[in-house]
């Protein structure tokens, strides 16, 4: 999901990550905040990540030199309010928490400039607020409980160095028996043209549909596989691919004549990924988009803590 750039989100987020709470009081104390804020968050019932962020909401106020009145509801109530689920239904908000911001006039002048931009989208009541908040949860997708799904580009080395935290838990048999971790892959397909298009060129998304079929065929040799794979990972010569295939014990030729049904799975994870922009991302239970640090404290994967002693480096960026 590709966040907007408008000058207040960028403000908002400054202000209110900078300011403890205490200290946005007494900012607004000294700034004299002006009238009401009416935020309405509609919030996902079942996952923490789909609640209101203290952030957004003060952020939010603080550019708007307003106090924050917050009324929060869940998506089942939300949607029995006949303007608010028209709103979720016209412009397809699936996702959670959903910020609206009451529409009064004196608000209006406030996000004026970028509600003439097109930043912002808004109806006679509401003033919409596009998803800003570092976790959130997707309403339409299907629930897969117990699943971690990594979201990567196949050349992209920040995508290789999480998959480098799963590799080591892997070879120190340390990767959770009860609970399932899938490599998902970035990439967008052209239906009319039957081309794909990839960040770094033909040889990532050849590769991602390589390590489709092998995740796919020889399951038990992916990861070794992945591990001799990433450390020449932006090397697409026979040889490259030759010795990583020899090193998980698998043949190049029968690889190579999956290919075709590759590309086809490659067209399936176009579609799966159409709402994840970053290499790396992380998707828990078909349904949380989270970060490495908040995937690290969930029980079984603990190896994903950035400060736990490992070899493998943190990602320190995305693609």
């Amino acid at each position: 999901m590709k966040k907007i750039t408008a000058a207040f989100f960028a403000c908002a987020f400054a202000v209110a990550m900078a300011l403890p709470a205490v200290a946005q009081e007494a900012a607004q104390e000294k700034t004299g905040p002006v009238g009401d804020i009416e935020i309405v968050v509609v919030e996902d019932a079942t996952y923490p990540e789909g609640k209101a962020f203290d952030g957004l909401t003060y952020g939010l106020a603080q550019f708007a030199n307003m106090n924050p009145k917050v009324t929060k509801m869940t998506e089942k109530q939300a949607r029995k309010n006949k303007k608010i689920k028209k709103l979720m239904t016209d412009y397809k908000l699936d996702v959670l928490p959903l910020y609206l911001v009451k529409n009064t006039k004196d608000v209006h002048a406030k996000f004026a400039d970028d509600i003439e931009k097109g930043y912002l989208k808004t109806t006679d009541d509401y003033i919409i607020i596009p998803s800003q908040t570092p976790e959130f949860v997707f309403t339409k997708r299907s629930a897969k409980p117990g699943v971690l799904e990594l979201f990567v580009m196949s050349q992209c080395p920040y995508g290789v160095m999480a998959e480098a935290r799963i590799i080591e838990a892997y070879k120190a048999g340390k990767l959770p028996a009860d609970k399932k971790i899938k490599i998902r892959y970035i990439v967008n397909y052209d239906e009319a043209r039957d081309t794909f298009q990839s960040l770094h060129g033909q040889a990532e998304w050849e590769e991602d549909a390589r390590q489709l079929v092998i995740a796919k065929y020889y399951p038990e040799k992916f990861w070794d596989y992945l591990d001799a794979r990433n450390d020449m990972y932006q090397c697409s010569k026979p040889r490259c691919l030759k010795f990583a295939m020899q090193e998980a014990g698998l043949d190049m030729g029968a690889i190579e004549k999956l290919m075709p049904e590759g590309k086809e799975m490659l067209k399936e994870e176009a579609k799966y990924s159409k709402d994840i922009s970053a290499s790396p991302s992380f998707l828990w239970e078909g349904k949380v988009k989270t970060d490495m640090s908040k995937v690290a404290t969930k029980p079984g994967f603990e190896f994903f803590n950035p400060n736990a002693a490992s070899a493998a480096p943190v990602p320190s960026g995305s693609c």
